[in-house]
């Protein structure tokens, strides 16, 4: 299930729980960015058209996510 932009839905109600529960994101958020960089790391590798695609699908789905989940995250006092 994909909600609207491309944010997987898991993505979404995870931050949600994490945000009614005063949790913090950046362990969502640090999982995201894993995962794109092994996203990043395969697309410098993969020459299939099609899967260079599918690449790209995902690393615009991560980088909508992490700009909702910044949005969300709680910022810290000084």
């Amino acid at each position: 299930m994909e909600i609207a932009l491309g944010i997987s839905a898991p993505v979404v109600f995870a931050a949600m729980f994490c945000v009614r529960l005063g949790r913090s994101v950046t362990p969502v958020i640090k999982n995201l960015l894993a995962r794109k960089q092994k996203l990043i790391e395969q697309l410098s590798v993969t020459e299939d058209a099609d899967e260079r695609d599918k690449i790209g699908r995902q690393l615009r789905q991560i980088n909508t996510a992490l700009v909702f989940l910044r949005k969300t995250e709680p910022k810290s006092e000084e």
